[in-house]
This record gives C-alpha cells, sequence and structure tokens, in this order.
C-alpha cells in the first residue's frame, strides 16, 4: 500500500480492501519506513504533529498479535480533541472506520530524559483513545503486525 493510499484510507475512513492488505509490509522497520512517508503528506498538507502514542506496551498481548516491541504513532493537531473546562468535548466519528475506545495514560516531560537529569518533574493525565479499526476484525491481527498506526487517535 503506498503511503498515499494509506492516508486516503485514514482521510476517509475506508475498510482496507484484501488487495490493499496484500500490500502491507511484513517487516515493522518497512512500515516504519512507511509511516514516515505519511507524515511528509501530513505535514505537506499543514497537520501538525503533537505527540507520540506508543502501543503494545502491553507485553501480554504481544503472542496474539505477532508483535514483539511497543509501537510508536505520531498524534496530530487534526486527531486530538480537548475536552473544555467541565471535562466534555465532542468527538466527529463519522470519518472513521470500526472505530475502537482504548483508555490512556499520557506524560507530559519537561525535557528529554537522561541518566544525569535526576528528578525532572512533568504532568500525567488520562484519556480516551478512539482508534480506528482500517480492516474486517478478522483481519486486524495481520494489520497490528506489520503496521504502526499513524497518528489515528483522537
Amino acid at each position: 500500500m503506498t503511503p498515499q493510499t494509506l492516508l486516503k484510507h485514514l482521510d476517509e475512513g475506508q475498510l482496507w480492501s484484501d488487495e490493499a492488505l496484500a500490500g502491507i509490509p511484513a517487516d515493522v522497520g518497512v512500515a516504519y519506513q512507511t509511516a514516515l512517508q505519511v507524515r511528509q503528506l501530513r505535514e505537506a498538507r499543514g497537520e501538525q504533529p503533537r505527540g507520540f502514542k506508543i502501543g503494545f506496551t502491553n507485553r501480554s498481548i504481544w503472542e496474539r498479535y505477532q508483535v514483539f516491541e511497543p509501537i510508536w504513532g505520531t498524534v496530530w493537531n487534526t486527531t486530538l480533541t480537548m475536552a473544555n473546562a467541565q471535562g466534555e468535548g465532542t468527538l466527529d466519528i463519522s470519518h472513521m472506520s470500526q472505530p475502537r475506545l482504548e483508555p490512556e495514560l499520557v506524560f507530559g516531560m519537561r525535557c528529554t530524559p537522561n541518566t544525569n537529569s535526576g528528578s525532572r518533574r512533568g504532568w500525567l493525565m488520562w484519556l480516551m483513545s478512539t482508534v480506528p479499526s482500517p480492516c474486517a476484525l478478522a483481519k486486524v491481527k495481520v494489520v497490528f503486525q506489520t503496521v504502526p498506526q499513524m497518528g489515528s487517535n483522537t
């Protein structure tokens, strides 16, 4: 699947066809290279990265999905929705295919940690992440195995 096709599927909330699934790289390194190309396309149209999501941090599910390391993805200004002061917000999911809600923890760091930094305070908050399922649910294992999420978190 080309970076342009991948981004079109994300924009339109389309399910991936069997043909599109066949074009997914079987290697996480290649998938990250594709993610960088998608990043360039998003930045070229004015989207701004706001942070990163790290998925598959729970090692107990790695075998099930054949994923053996955490997977990073970019969170974009166009995929991030903030709540108001009362903790309320609105989210349009009409462009998402089979959205799922996932509870998340968000860490904010004052600076890049290193071994000599000592205690650096930041912040911690919880959120609900809305993640699209871009293919038929029976094929989710293949997608998670090979494609880092492209910041489709809201």
